[in-house]
């Protein structure tokens, strides 16, 4: 019976001449191939703390009015996942942490330098996630959207995303197409990473990012509009009225949190942001837009140990143009591959990091904020200490840190900034032993 409620949650669509038919129903593209009888191991990711039931769905997105700008003679195509709050999962098969192409690459490849070719099974390792499930559609929900680094895939970022979705988000992740190693398209067709390098193709990747998120949420909003009954067939039932696009998030890793900032500088409506660890500079003189010319909504920088706002050149000035509420995060002792889903992968079979899971426990008993930005985020004061209290002084000659021995409570407060907010930029994150920093990430928006 819940089998029968399920559904085959893939889905193509577009603008201008773009088909809509379900994920496996693409005429043009070869019949995937067996996956390889692996003999790996298999892990598990974290269990999400949120306490909501996590649906699935993916969608094949094709722009039909622009050109693909790494592949000539192709119109534009992405693969994005949505992780939502579902409304019943019994009957529904556990979404796969990636797809059978994907995980053959990464295979082949080194397992993201963890293990040799035939050591992990990557196309069988499952997540909690009831793949088509119907969505729990009682409320609007907001949305958060997730643009992974450069030459990374969206997988990496799905422990967060899942984690989100417990906590009542809609999250939404985005495979840039030639700029992640592979990206497996329905059917079982696989695009490979495109040869880039130099100032010209950062540009390039930049733009092109920006186009791809403004993009999904041009599609999202005809999801939510109901652009008729063939769209409708192939998403979960419910999916589209729980979108709220009147709420909207982004956060991003690395070249996905330059895409994050860069995007919201382009496009209001996004209202809030997070950029973890990537820089906001082509090169050491030429910066961003964003970095010259800041953002008037609420954005956060987290960045690996040694990297502030007070020593990179172009969160300096992006911090210093910023009118909105702001907050710099450095993770101490961390490093930025820490600042996504490796961490998670690194521990092994069966077990997931203990600070990694103690974190989003820690925050749902200590509460956090409101969806409507009307209560601070607060975190246990084991997991934050107060950065050091030499540094520059700020622009009145007060200082951008609060002195040691001040508890730093306050991580989110979407209100209006004023000199408080601005004095405490220098509260730092630090994971414990062996942590990971996943479920920081994930504090950003709840």
């Amino acid at each position: 019976m819940g089998m029968r409620r399920c559904v085959n949650s893939g889905l193509a669509f577009g603008l201008g001449l773009s088909l809509v038919v379900p994920a496996g129903a693409a005429a043009s593209d070869a019949p995937s191939a067996p996956p390889p009888a692996y003999t790996g191991v298999r892990f598990a990711l974290p269990e999400a703390t949120g306490g909501r039931p996590v649906g699935s769905a993916e969608l094949h997105l094709v722009d039909r009015e622009r050109q693909d700008p790494w592949v000539a003679d192709r119109a534009r195509e992405l693969m994005v996942s949505l992780w939502y709050p579902a409304r019943r999962t019994r009957g529904c098969p556990r979404q796969p942490y990636m797809p059978a192409g994907v995980a053959r690459s990464v295979d082949e490849s080194g397992s993201f330098g963890l293990a040799g070719p035939g050591k992990v099974d990557w196309a069988g390792i499952r997540t909690e996630a009831a793949r088509g499930a119907p969505a729990d559609d009682r409320r609007r929900r907001p949305v958060v959207l997730h643009s992974p680094g450069l030459e990374v895939s969206r997988t990496l970022g799905t422990s967060t995303a899942i984690e989100l979705a417990s906590r009542g988000y809609v999250v939404v992740t985005v495979d840039h197409t030639y700029e992640t190693p592979a990206v497996q398209f329905p059917g079982g067709r696989v695009e490979f990473q495109e040869p880039m390098s130099g100032t010209e193709d950062l540009k390039k990747v930049v733009e092109t990012r920006v186009r791809d998120i403004r993009f999904v949420l041009d599609q999202l909003a005809l999801v939510r509009r109901g652009p008729g009954p063939d769209a409708r067939r192939g998403l979960p039932k419910g999916l589209d009225k729980a979108l709220d696009l009147e709420r909207v998030g982004m956060y991003g890793h690395s070249g996905g949190g330059a895409t994050a900032a860069e995007t919201m500088r382009v496009d209001r409506r996004i209202d809030a942001g997070v950029n973890m660890d990537g820089t906001l500079q082509y090169d050491d003189s030429d910066f961003l837009p964003v970095a010259r010319e800041g953002l008037d909504r609420p954005f956060m920088l987290m960045g690996k140990a040694g990297q502030t706002h007070l020593d990179k050149a172009s969160w300096r000035s992006f911090w210093d143009h910023s009118t909105g509420w702001k907050r710099d995060l450095s993770l101490v002792g961390g490093q930025s591959l820490q600042l996504h889903g490796r961490p998670v992968v690194r521990t092994g079979p069966g077990r997931a990091p203990g600070p990694t899971r103690r974190a989003p426990r820690a925050v749902r008993r200590h509460g956090g904020p409101r969806t409507q930005h009307r209560r601070p985020a607060r975190l246990p004061r084991r997991l934050l200490r107060p950065a050091p209290a030499k540094a520059p002084p700020g622009p009145a000659g007060r200082p951008l840190v609060r002195p040691p021995g001040r508890a730093v409570r306050r991580l989110i407060t979407h209100g209006t900034e004023g000199p408080r907010t601005r004095e405490a930029s220098g509260a730092r994150c630090s994971p414990g032993k062996g942590g990971s920093p996943t479920a920081a990430a994930a504090i950003a928006f709840r």
